[in-house]
């Protein structure tokens, strides 16, 4: 029978930003950090259930994992993107009622952690 072997990562093999984000009316998303080692990231307001983070320290998709946790019943669906603005990631948020209409105010102290890897 083979043996289960598990990969631990070392401390340095990826840098991350863990928090709870808060979004509210036309607003900017805020967030309580949890933990950061990846520098310093700025959330944006772009359009209703459209916002992004400016990573200043530069941003790799190929090396970039996003855990973005469902917070609410399933009235909300959320998920994440790349779009042609530098070191930016996009986050949506959409009613889930048959139009996927994006919507302001579904964030609340939702879990967020993204990941660059080396």
């Amino acid at each position: 029978m083979a043996e289960n072997k598990y990969i631990t990562p070392s401390d340095n093999s990826y840098k991350k930003y863990v928090g709870l984000l808060t979004q509210t009316g036309i607003t900017s998303p805020t967030i309580e950090i949890l933990e950061n080692t990846l520098g310093e990231v700025t959330w944006n307001y772009s359009a209703p259930g459209k916002y992004y983070a400016q990573i200043r320290n530069g941003i790799d998709i190929n090396k970039t994992v996003v855990f973005l946790q469902q917070t609410r019943s399933t009235d909300a669906i959320f998920s994440f993107g790349y779009q042609d603005l530098p070191n930016s990631l996009f986050i949506y948020t959409r009613y889930f009622d048959g139009s996927f209409k994006y919507s302001d105010s579904l964030l609340s102290s939702t879990p967020i952690e993204i990941r660059i890897y080396n």
